[in-house]
């Protein structure tokens, strides 16, 4: 799989607050820039990791963000739209460890 970079300048609106719901709960965020990847790889202790695609209201995955999902051999990144999503998916996660 060969990356190419997209425009760093290209971000969802909701990212920065839906990174706040991650950074507040002691998850580091790490935005990646590759083009048709996520938007974000975030990471906690005890090894827990995760690939994050921001996506604003009913935004859709593009061509280049499902072809890449489709080569990518590892988890499905996970999509979420607002904070109160984040918030959920990291009560789920506490929940489950």
């Amino acid at each position: 799989m060969s990356f190419r970079y997209r425009n760093a300048d290209r971000r969802d609106i909701a990212e920065p607050d839906i990174r706040a719901v991650f950074e507040a709960h002691g998850w580091s965020w790490q935005s990646l820039s590759i083009r048709g990847g996520p938007d974000a790889v975030v990471g906690a202790s005890g090894g827990r990791l995760a690939l994050i695609e921001v996506k604003t209201g009913k935004g859709k995955l593009r061509d280049s963000q499902i072809a890449w999902v489709a080569s990518w051999r590892g988890p499905a990144p996970i999509l979420l739209r607002t904070p109160k999503e984040a918030q959920k998916w990291l009560a789920d996660r506490m929940a489950g460890s």
